[in-house]
């Protein structure tokens, strides 16, 4: 049995179209047993509704929620051997499933496929579509630690890796994948088109400053690893030359015009080009190097309640 676990949060019309596209898939790609689950994060619109009417096992978090919660709590509830985690904004598209099962068991044990992401601004107007991988389809499958919002895994293999990391509200699903990685199951990337993702764009989201807390918690649990530091420093240049500044005092000047340097280049390359992006790099660089030294979260307690 595959279990489609789903996530979301005030997802409105986008969970509408992703239950909907569960369906789709079930009946094109002749899926026997299966099941959906739905965990709301204390939605304010009507998301548990269409749940409910989709015929989704409804679960509401009542404690302290975020992904790494609701899909440890899916889980938790799970019937099916298979697990399929599905953030609520993303919409499936038929033709992978069927290619990534043989006799209704999974060809890897912690698989994806391949998403464009739908960006928008945070009214929801539409921006540009960008692909989120560089595989395209058809090329040989790839291997990495990256799972995004979308992918499956054996019941086993997540019971045996202990699920996510409760305390982190982002990059819960980059942990998991450095923990498997380690254990000797890197997710398996196949290049066929799984899913059309409806996000507003990262640098716009209004708790992108404050979710650099969990960056720095990842970086102190993988401190150690050379994979996650390789990628570490590919995306956060600007955050280890900031570092630099306290670090190596007697030379802060020319690393202070460094680090300004850098993150022009940064902005410059982001899509959503503007003055505010600049500043907000800025503050995301403080933001991570207070966390590094101060963040120092404990595990929350889960709470949540089937809804009937």
């Amino acid at each position: 049995m595959i279990s489609f676990i789903v996530i979301g949060k005030n997802e409105g019309e986008r969970l509408q179209r992703c239950l909907t596209s569960v369906h789709t898939v079930v009946k094109q790609d002749c899926i026997a047993e299966w099941e959906i689950l739905y965990v709301d994060s204390r939605s304010c619109d009507n998301s548990i509704q269409i749940a409910k009417e989709s015929g989704a096992t409804v679960f509401k978090i009542t404690g302290e929620c975020n992904a790494a919660i609701a899909r440890n709590i899916g889980a938790k509830e799970a019937r099916g051997e298979i697990l399929f985690f599905i953030d609520g904004d993303m919409e499936l598209l038929p033709g992978f499933l069927h290619k990534v099962l043989v006799n209704d068991k999974l060809v890897y044990p912690f698989l994806s496929g391949i998403f464009d992401d739908i960006v928008h601004d945070t009214e929801w107007n539409y921006l540009y579509t960008t692909p989120r991988h560089q595989l395209k389809e058809g090329d040989a499958d790839s291997f990495s630690a990256t799972t995004g919002g979308l992918f499956l895994i054996t019941k086993e293999l997540w019971d045996k890796v202990g699920g996510m990391d409760n305390r982190l509200k982002r990059s819960q699903d980059y942990d998991l994948g450095l923990r498997l990685t380690k254990m000797g199951y890197p997710l398996c990337r196949k290049a066929i088109v799984a899913a059309k993702h409806y996000m507003v764009a990262y640098t716009l989201r209004c708790d992108y400053v404050k979710n650099m807390k969990y960056t720095a918690l990842l970086l102190r649990k993988h401190w150690n690893n050379k994979q996650y530091l390789q990628i570490f420093c590919k995306s956060r240049y600007t955050s280890l030359s900031l570092l630099l500044v306290l670090g190596v005092v007697w030379w802060w000047q020319p690393i202070v015009v460094l680090w300004i340097i850098l993150l022009l280049y940064k902005t410059l390359r982001t899509k959503t080009l503007s003055v505010s992006t600049f500043f907000r790099l800025i503050a995301c660089d403080f933001s991570f190097l207070g966390a590094l030294l101060c963040y120092w979260p404990k595990q929350p307690i889960i709470n949540y309640v089937k809804v009937e």
